[in-house]
């Protein structure tokens, strides 16, 4: 069974709930404790525990982490989606913070792997405070484009904290939103899950609701790729590159830049690899089948 942190945002995109449920269900996982990160952390930790709480899961930590980026302070009061009726039933804060929970999990645990699907702030402080835990951390993330100029949103919200994940964490796999783009819950899927009676259904199906009618968007799957790598690991390949993060630019502030050795006389040495997968709609079928067709009875 592989132990991992969940480092998330969780409340501004659906992406993140849709991660943790799958983990909730997946029996190759042990969810070590989640970590909370960018803005209204507190907010954020209630809605963690809360879709915990759906899966029977009641004594795994919630821990706030950072609020504001490594290099600014941001206005943090910001409300995450209201996904969870306004309620924080059952959620205790934690005494521990977010960065020293990491730490002293990977010190107790080295074989623990970093789920990250937010900012990487909480990671970037970790770094700061004990480069040495740090280096050899395995770290699963959402995070970058790689084959376009765009800022995706888990970079461009603390780019600076990338930056220092990138060069100094030695384990490091990126799925890139090329990638995590490519498959989201159609209304098919959306029905089905709404007239489910498996764990979470319910909640699923209300934060769904809110996202697409606060937002428009539809409900993509980009953090359950990186949890699926943990999970499935031979339905991936990984490309080995020298990933920068652009901290200066304009228009190009929060992008993600992949070296290139058009001569093939590089010294680069690859700091990522990056995530490739032939079909990537498997990863909906992974999921529909583990959260919501595997539930045999009972309710939600």
């Amino acid at each position: 069974m592989k132990r991992i942190i969940i480092d998330t945002d969780i409340g501004d995109d659906i992406d993140d709930s849709l991660a943790i449920a799958l983990a909730s269900v997946s029996p190759e996982i042990h969810i070590a404790g989640i970590t909370t990160v960018y803005k209204n952390v507190r907010r954020r930790a209630e809605l963690a525990n809360k879709l915990l709480g759906c899966y029977g899961i009641r004594n795994t930590p919630v821990l706030e982490g950072c609020m504001s980026p490594i290099a600014s302070c941001i206005e943090h009061g910001e409300t995450p989606v209201l996904w969870a009726a306004g309620d924080d039933e059952g959620y205790n804060k934690e005494e521990s913070h977010a960065v020293d929970f990491i730490l002293e999990s990977l010190e107790k645990d080295p074989e623990t792997i970093i789920l990250a699907i937010g900012p990487m702030t909480n990671l970037a402080a970790a770094v700061q405070k004990n480069p040495s835990v740090m280096k050899n951390a395995t770290v699963y993330a959402m995070g970058g484009a790689f084959d376009s100029a765009f800022a995706e949103w888990n970079i461009v919200c603390d780019p600076e904290a990338a930056a220092i994940v990138l060069s100094n964490i030695l384990n490091i796999r990126l799925f890139g939103i090329e990638l995590t783009s490519k498959v989201w819950l159609e209304d098919k899927d959306l029905q089905e899950i709404q007239e489910s009676l498996a764990p979470g259904a319910k909640l699923i199906t209300r934060m769904i609701s809110s996202w697409r009618s606060k937002r428009g968007f539809e409900s993509y799957l980009h953090d359950v790729f990186p949890l699926c790598g943990i999970i499935y690991p031979e339905l991936f390949t990984f490309t080995a590159k020298k990933i920068s993060v652009e901290l200066h630019g304009t228009i190009t502030r929060g992008t993600t830049v992949a070296g290139a050795d058009y001569f093939r006389n590089s010294k680069d040495i690859p700091n990522a690899g990056i995530a490739e997968m032939k079909n990537p709609l498997i990863i909906k079928q992974i999921f529909m089948n583990r959260v919501i067709r595997d539930y045999q009875g009972g309710n939600s």
